[in-house]
């Protein structure tokens, strides 16, 4: 799954937002402490750190600066 600093579940959606690089990993739980993978996204150097808006459909995740980059907010639409 690569380095991450940060998960978040989601209750309503019975999601698991996991950032990290080089992804943003999103699982679904399925059963009594199952969870499947139901997608991948890419992400960037340094994006490790990310929250869940539930009310706005909504994931950020914080770039953090890095080189000539400078620090960015990612915006995921969450879909159901």
């Amino acid at each position: 799954m690569g380095n991450t600093d940060d998960a978040v579940y989601d209750p309503g959606s019975k999601r698991l937002y996991v950032a990290g690089v080089p992804s943003l990993n999103v699982f679904e739980l399925r059963g009594a402490n199952r969870f499947r993978q139901i997608g991948q996204l890419p992400t960037s150097f340094h994006a490790v750190t990310g929250i869940l808006v539930p009310e706005l459909n909504r994931y950020y995740v914080a770039v953090n600066h890095h080189g000539e980059t400078p620090a960015q907010v990612h915006i995921y639409e969450v879909v159901p």
